[in-house]
């Protein structure tokens, strides 16, 4: 870390570090007006409340404060604004954006200026510490009540096993209670669907092979189930042979069949018992439960069970057992409905994807083209790939009525890559001059692999990558994954073209075209039919989206033409291919490769009368590059392409309006003359940009430049970004982009004042040297820690006077190192290290230090956090003398008592308490059953060894609630014991397991007395 005196804001070379300071805090910061507006805020408070920077923008600080605080916050603030009040301290709650409350420990103060007041607000989740001080409270009054009332553990710790012992499952009462609540949440929607399942025959196995055969049956599909569930904490086993699932929400009725079907499947498999084998089947009754009608007044599923509007969880359970029975009584091994239209439903999409795997198994799926004709002459361009599905019967299916059964079961990646193979050796049959397109999919993208296999199938075909032009929807852009925008990058250097399907429709950021190597557009079928329909909506839409592509340099594609005079004037408007049943229907390619599509004669003459688009009308442009104007001079940034010849001086192709504007010059002027922008900057900005420029243009980089732009009045700060495009004549055009920044720096200059003002400390230092330098330091830095710039000059002295101890400067900057070392090779943002440092007056702090570097300097936050420390450190003095306590309590409890630690890697659990009763009923001594817990099982009966050793590692794997019966033996005695545990998982990935040991040699030797006197009678 490094610190430094203030030497006051102008000293800091880069303005934008102050606002990254801030930004990169440890703890929530943010800069509020008096009516509660948010100026800045850091990413820790974001990551505190869950909401991104843009949503608290457009928040007041109300919005975001527990409604019962709200009244003691307004008044505190209306104090420090009538300066009564100084700045205060208080613990109060806030709301999260998924709704739970966050404590917080804030700070507010004011900066004044003048009349103004802003608020300077610093909050510290202080919840995980609340959370442990109440769960103290809660401690201390367990063991207030375990003193009082001994006798009582032992039912209480029953009442807390609300697990079934066979099974492991959640038992009825449990899952009901579940069920309830689910169907009672105010915001519930989708659907709430409920399985019944039933063990076939049972009873059967029972009586052949005895009830242990018929409970080990139990306990596998049990556990068949629960692997096969994605929230296996919703399985509940019922009464007898069933179980109950509870599935929330789903979107459709019918997903809750395929589930069932699911689960169905999973179940089988041979149990063997005593050398003879089961095979498992079930029968599903699957009810359902409309969304709430007040939250889901138009949905689909509702009218579909008029009855069924607040049904209680016993209701549904009913419901759900009639169907299993009915599944039961139409041949076992199914699943049924509760409504037959449902299961119908369900019954057809099981089908029709069973068959959809068969199609691809069986080489159903055909690939066929559809031409793509340029508009200009009616030239064959190239072919969109399309699948179609031939049925065994020769029925044709269309894409719309499978494709989105594959996507939800798994199969659009297959389907993807079998037409995507099939579009390159297409490309190999086809002439060198046309391309072929395919459709991908976002989930075809995820998955690896993809970049291998496109270039070996290229490879293979001999095709140029060039041809091949990979479509991607406009909508699949919205929710881009970083692996996803790697494979688009990896294609496009391979040379492969990609092009945004259905353009127009979505609501993508056009800043894609921007940062994805995008080479082309196809505009949605939908702005065709408008324009058939004289849309002029359509037609200016159509205009602008053709100019934009224009602009950029992009292909342009018009889907959906069905008359020449649709292709005329989609012409006219910028498009320069098309495809649509005018030009002709998707075929096979062997259709294409004997009568491909007649050139020129799609298009209308001159002389064709009627009306060019229906009843709109369109004064056409004197030149295609005039509708770009017409975009670009309306968008609030400068645009420009200059072309640096081969030899020569620099020229201005285009300009916009905005351009001219910023930079305050005729078109006319700067077009003839480029060299006239230099004049327009600022002279101590105007080197850096020429020598930034040249070495970018050597280098055929991409290029970022910020500056001052002189105007009339005071200059302007603008941010100037370009990337050149290399020409076949050897030239390359740079198109860029302008924009004006100068709000931005004055509030970075503003962040400058401020930064000096912040409630909590930050430091900046160099990173050039082997001794950096500490060039800033702020005045609660100063203040908290002692130490200004005189005194810390360089990281050494911080490190010498804040670390006395060698040993300890040596481990804490060890490790400082090792996250910088990391955070070079990420993001830049440095991992929170927490150390103890000496302050300036000799006193020893808890300190957590976090970091982002810029460039070459590193700026540095440090939060003090010794009282929360030394809380702690009273919290765990505070549950040793508990545990104490509990100790001596236990020892009166007429059971034993045991608690297990696991650690998070699953090994050997140990011993973390014992009471005397449980080392008397298991004859263990403590110091050796704590230094080897396996100790435990040396008192095992041996005829009961190996089950009950088994029954444990099962338990300690699954992680379940475990029950178990065996006989020990102690000081030469026999004796039968129960054992009961819960696991509970820490925060730190190990679990907890808390037992009891009940001797019930009484009640066995009772049971077998019982026994002997009904043999017996039955005798007599």
């Amino acid at each position: 870390m490094a610190s430094s005196q203030q030497p006051g804001p102008g000293a800091l070379r880069d303005q934008g570090l102050f606002e990254q300071a801030m930004r990169h805090a440890a703890i929530g910061m943010a800069l509020v007006t008096a009516e509660g507006v948010f100026l800045e805020v850091n990413a820790a408070l974001c990551r505190m409340l869950g909401r991104d920077e843009a949503t608290l923008r457009q928040l007041l600080l109300r919005d975001i404060t527990h409604p019962d605080d709200l009244a003691e916050s307004l008044h505190l603030v209306g104090e420090i604004l009538s300066g009564s009040r100084e700045p205060f301290q208080r613990e109060k709650r806030y709301v999260h954006a998924d709704g739970h409350l966050i404590w917080g420990q804030v700070s507010v103060s004011c900066l004044r200026r003048g009349a103004e007041c802003l608020f300077i607000v610093q909050i510290v989740d202080i919840s995980e510490a609340r959370r442990q001080r109440l769960a103290l409270a809660e401690q201390e009054q367990q063991v207030r009540l375990l003193a009082e009332n001994a006798a009582d553990v032992v039912s209480r710790l029953d009442q807390a096993l609300h697990t079934d012992p066979l099974t492991g499952l959640a038992s009825r009462a449990a899952i009901l209670s579940r069920i309830n609540a689910a169907l009672t949440r105010r915001d519930r929607q989708g659907v709430t669907a409920l399985l019944s399942i039933g063990i076939d025959r049972l009873s059967a196995v029972n009586h052949a092979l005895t009830h242990q055969a018929g409970d080990q049956l139990l306990a596998s599909v049990a556990e068949r189930l629960v692997q096969a569930l994605e929230q296996p904490e919703l399985a509940a086993r019922g009464t007898g042979d069933t179980f109950i699932v509870l599935l929330d929400p789903l979107e459709t009725a019918e997903q809750a069949g395929a589930i069932a079907e699911r689960l169905r499947l999973a179940v089988k498999g041979t149990i063997t018992y005593g050398g003879q084998a089961i095979e498992p089947s079930v029968s599903i009754g699957v009810a359902i439960a409309p969304p709430a009608p007040e939250e889901s007044p138009t949905s689909q599923v509702a009218p579909a069970f008029p009855a069924m509007e607040g049904v209680t969880a016993d209701e549904l359970l009913r419901d759900a057992t009639l169907a299993m029975r009915k599944a039961t009584s139409q041949g076992r091994d199914r699943f049924a409905f509760s409504d037959p239209h449902l299961a119908v439903s369900a019954r057809k999409r099981l089908v029709l994807q069973e068959e959809l795997r068969g199609a691809l198994e069986n080489g159903e799926l055909e690939s066929w083209f559809m031409p793509l004709v340029t508009l200009s002459g009616g030239q064959l361009h190239g072919y969109e790939a399309l699948v179609r599905w031939r049925r065994p019967d020769g029925a044709l299916e269309q894409p719309d009525a499978f494709l989105p059964i594959a996507r939800s079961a798994g199969l659009a990646r297959e389907i993807d890559l079998l037409v995507l193979g099939r579009s390159i050796a297409a490309l190999a049959q086809l002439p060198a001059g046309l391309c072929v397109s395919a459709n991908l999919s976002a989930d075809t993208l995820s998955q690896g692999g993809l970049v291998e296999q496109v270039g070996k199938w290229l490879s293979q075909a001999g095709v140029s990558p060039q041809r091949l032009h990979l479509e991607i929807t406009e909508t699949a852009l919205l929710n881009l994954e970083p692996r996803v925008t790697a494979t688009i990058q990896e294609l496009s250097e391979l040379g492969v073209r990609w092009v945004v399907d259905d353009f127009g429709t979505g609501f993508s950021s056009i800043s894609h075209l921007r940062d994805l190597p995008i080479h082309g557009l196809k505009l949605d079928r939908s702005f065709s039919e408008g324009l058939r329909h004289g849309d002029q909506k359509s037609v200016r839409l159509a205009q602008a989206l053709g100019g934009l592509a224009e602009g950029l340099g992009l292909e342009t594609v018009a889907e959906g033409i069905e008359a020449a005079e649709e292709a005329a004037s989609l012409r006219d408007l910028g498009w320069r291919c098309g495809q649509g049943y005018h030009f002709g229907r998707a075929a096979p390619l062997s259709h294409w490769q004997s009568s491909p599509p007649p050139e020129g004669r799609y298009l209308p003459g001159a002389a064709r009368p009627g009306p060019a688009i229906g009843a709109a009308t369109l004064q056409a442009p004197a030149s295609r590059s005039s509708w770009a104007l017409a975009v670009t001079d309306n968008v609030p940034v400068g645009l420009f392409a200059l072309r640096l010849p081969p030899a020569g001086p620099p020229e201005l192709q285009f300009v916009s309006r905005r351009w001219l504007e910023m930079v305050q010059l005729e078109r006319e002027q700067v077009m003839g003359d480029p060299t006239l922008l230099l004049s327009r900057l600022d002279p101590r900005d105007r080197r850096g940009l020429i020598r930034l420029w040249r070495r970018h243009a050597h280098l055929d980089q991409p290029l970022s430049w910020e500056g001052r732009l002189q105007g009339d009045g005071e200059n302007s700060w603008v941010l100037v970004e370009a990337s050149p495009l290399q020409q076949a004549d050897g030239s390359r055009i740079w198109q860029g982009v302008m924009s004006d920044i100068t709000a931005r720096k004055r509030q970075e200059l503003h962040l400058r004042r401020l930064l000096d003002e912040a409630p909590i400390a930050i430091a900046i230092q160099e990173l050039r040297e082997d001794d950096p330098r500490i060039t800033f330091v702020n005045q609660q830095f100063v203040r908290s820690l002692g130490y200004d710039l005189t005194t810390i000059p360089h990281l050494s002295d911080w490190a010498r006077l804040a670390y006395p101890d060698p040993g300890q400067r040596e481990r804490v900057f060890q490790a400082w190192d090792n996250s910088l070392a990391r955070a070079r090779q990420s993001d830049g943002v440095i991992e929170p290290l927490e150390a103890r440092i000496t302050t300036g007056d000799g006193r020893e702090r808890d300190a957590l230090f976090s970091a982002v570097l810029l460039g070459d300097e590193m700026v540095i936050s440090v939060l003090d956090i010794t009282s929360l420390r030394q809380t702690e450190r009273e919290l765990a003095a505070a549950r040793a003398s508990l545990a104490d306590s509990a100790l001596a309590i236990t020892a009166a409890i007429p059971v034993g008592t045991y608690t297990m630690v696991q650690p998070p890697d699953g090994g050997l659990a140990s011993f973390s308490f014992m009471s005397d009763r449980f080392l008397q009923i298991c004859g263990l001594e403590r110091e050796a059953a704590a230094a080897d817990p396996l100790q435990a099982f040396a008192c095992v009966h041996p005829d009961d060894y190996d089950a009950w050793v088994q029954l444990n590692v099962e338990t300690f794997e699954r992680k379940k609630p475990f029950y178990g019966e065996c006989r020990v033996v102690a000081e030469g005695e026999v004796r039968w014991i129960s054992a009961e545990s819960v696991p509970r998982d820490l925060p730190d990935g190990s679990t907890v397991w808390e037992g009891v040991l009940i001797d019930i040699t009484a009640q066995k030797e009772a049971l077998l007395q019982l026994e002997k006197e009904r043999t017996l009678l039955n005798t007599a």
